[in-house]
């Protein structure tokens, strides 16, 4: 999973980390009413992960004063 963190000139993409393991990548889009969190997990997450992303995605919620909603993409 390389690639999916480590771009082209140098860009690094955000990850998920679990129990300090690169578990999954994020990124994030923002709309006029709310922002979108999407999340690609390298395998299928645990519903304590899930829950613990849900739990991240309420702060940055907080923290960029808008609604966020956390969409997970198919894991493998």
């Amino acid at each position: 999973y390389k690639a999916r963190v480590y771009r082209p000139q140098g860009w690094i993409t955000a990850v998920v980390l679990v129990d300090g393991h690169i578990e999954g990548v994020w990124q994030h889009k923002a709309g006029r009413s709310e922002t979108t969190i999407a999340v690609e997990m390298f395998s299928r997450p645990s519903a304590l992960t899930r829950k613990g992303i849900e739990a991240e995605t309420e702060r940055l919620a907080a923290y960029w004063g808008s609604e966020v909603a956390v969409d997970f993409a198919d894991s493998p």
